[in-house]
């Protein structure tokens, strides 16, 4: 019995992308549904408020579930928990590091449509191999996936 209980505890440990009982994997990422969203320390709405988010469509990164409330990160690492009817599967990331080429292909060698700065947020239509379909206002191109936070690196998005 207790060389089941090790090996359950083993495979909790060593597997990198869990099942919730939502379902879907975790870690993952998502977008905030408004633009004021309360981050509690905890999960339940007895817990202390610790700051709200007052930005809609902001990415951040799912990275634990209790009942219907997700513990969230966001791009600067700050952690806490909101419900579930906070937070949207409409896909957002944030453009990072660099000014970045929007392009019309998804190549280097695409024609540059707009030049996109950092901590702009952009719309993920879709992504495929390294890189991304994004919308950022009326412009709709191609950003490298490494230049944005709210994708992974081996994701597909359709």
């Amino acid at each position: 019995m207790k060389f089941i209980a090790l090996l359950i505890l083993i495979s909790t440990i060593t597997c990198p992308i869990a099942q919730a009982k939502s379902g879907l994997p975790v870690p993952r990422f998502v977008s905030l549904r408004s633009a004021q969203i309360n981050v509690r320390v905890g999960p339940g709405k007895d817990y202390p408020i610790e700051w709200v988010y007052m930005r809609a469509n902001l990415p951040v990164e799912i990275i634990a579930e209790f009942e219907n409330w997700r513990k969230i990160k966001d791009i600067e690492g700050a952690e806490g928990w909101v419900h579930q009817s906070m937070l949207t599967g409409n896909r957002h990331a944030l453009v990072q590091k660099s000014i970045q080429n929007l392009k019309d292909q998804p190549r280097n060698d695409g024609q540059v449509i707009a030049l996109i700065e950092p901590d702009v947020m952009v719309r993920v239509q879709k992504c495929q191999g390294e890189w991304c379909r994004v919308q950022v206002d009326t412009h709709k191109g191609w950003l490298p996936k490494e230049a944005l936070w709210g994708v992974y690196p081996q994701e597909t998005i359709n």
